[in-house]
């Protein structure tokens, strides 16, 4: 799937965090690093919270009557983040799990409604949805149609196999190595620049090789192809978690812009609400522990900010 470049020039951009499922199996039994074939966590649930009544009472007298939000969410937004999980029918990842946490620390339910991302803001408009949560990019141009409570970060991400034998430091060390990156993203524009760079330093070019989805990146990182990949940080996380023995990743992702869950921007009761119950999940720590789990600690926020859009 196309990452993060694509999808901003494309009407209905989201981030592209796609993870190919039989990769993931190929490579988690090929390293023995144990974990269902799927790549999920083997504990794929969310954890539990305690309810706040301060934070029931934020919430519009709607919900407060109802005891449930309903997210629309996009279960084709693919592991880690959303997706289905072994028995095609519970949705799970990082959004699902957000959403069941913070609906719990706000003392109701979260109904998890599928439907296509391009339907999800017209949604929230129509009254079918309370929130978009599907790695909805926070962009400027959506601010006129809904409110954003920012909860990740996308980034980019350099993966090297396990022990970095090339020894690369970082994006601007790739001269003179190779790198797999997706055709018409962040990603392939950067290294494209960065060798240019290495060029006018007096040092040897970056072999760029292009791929259409993330699978043919990392299975061209895995058998030697290329010295690294440098792709969308929610993947690359996720595959160096499934696979700790084979791959690691260089230093920390590079920020491009955050997601944020989407609500009405009449309905500022639950979008504050909002903000304040991830507030807690991320002073009590419930935030960073899902985080973790789906290999995402580099994308977490340390606060919660309203339509903080950077492009």
């Amino acid at each position: 799937m196309p990452g993060i470049l694509a999808r901003l020039r494309a009407k209905g951009m989201r981030w592209s965090y796609v993870v190919t499922a039989a990769l993931l199996g190929a490579t988690v039994a090929g390293c023995g690093a144990g974990g269902p074939s799927s790549g999920a966590p083997a504990n794929a649930g969310p954890p539990s919270v305690q309810a706040s009544a301060a934070l029931f009472a934020m919430l519009p007298p709607s919900i407060q009557n109802s005891k449930r939000i309903n997210f629309g969410t996009d279960p084709t937004s693919g592991q880690p983040m959303g997706f289905y999980a072994q028995d095609g029918r519970t949705l799970t990842g990082v959004d699902p799990e957000l959403a069941q946490v913070l609906a719990q620390v706000l003392g109701v339910t979260a109904n998890l409604v599928p439907g296509q991302f391009n339907s999800l803001i017209p949604g929230i408009d129509s009254g079918r949805y309370d929130a978009g949560i599907a790695q909805i990019g926070d962009l400027k141009a959506r601010q006129g149609q809904v409110d954003f409570v920012d909860y990740m970060k996308a980034g980019m991400a350099l993966v090297v196999q396990k022990g970095n034998p090339k020894q690369i430091t970082g994006v601007d060390g790739l001269c003179g190595h190779s790198v797999a990156v997706n055709t018409g993203t962040f990603e392939e524009t950067t290294v494209n620049k960065q060798t240019k760079t290495c060029l006018s330093a007096g040092k040897p070019a970056i072999t760029i090789q292009t791929f259409t989805t993330s699978a043919s990146t990392q299975l061209a990182l895995q058998s030697g192809r290329v010295d690294a990949v440098f792709a969308d940080s929610g993947p690359m996380g996720y595959l160096v978690l499934n696979a700790p023995t084979q791959f690691e990743q260089v230093g920390t992702a590079q920020f491009i812009a955050n997601v944020g869950i989407a609500v009405s921007k009449t309905n500022t009761r639950l979008r504050n609400a909002l903000q304040a119950g991830l507030t807690q999940l991320i002073s009590d720590g419930t935030y960073q522990s899902i985080l973790a789990k789906w290999g995402q600690k580099d994308n977490g926020m340390s606060r919660v900010t309203i339509n903080d859009a950077s492009l």
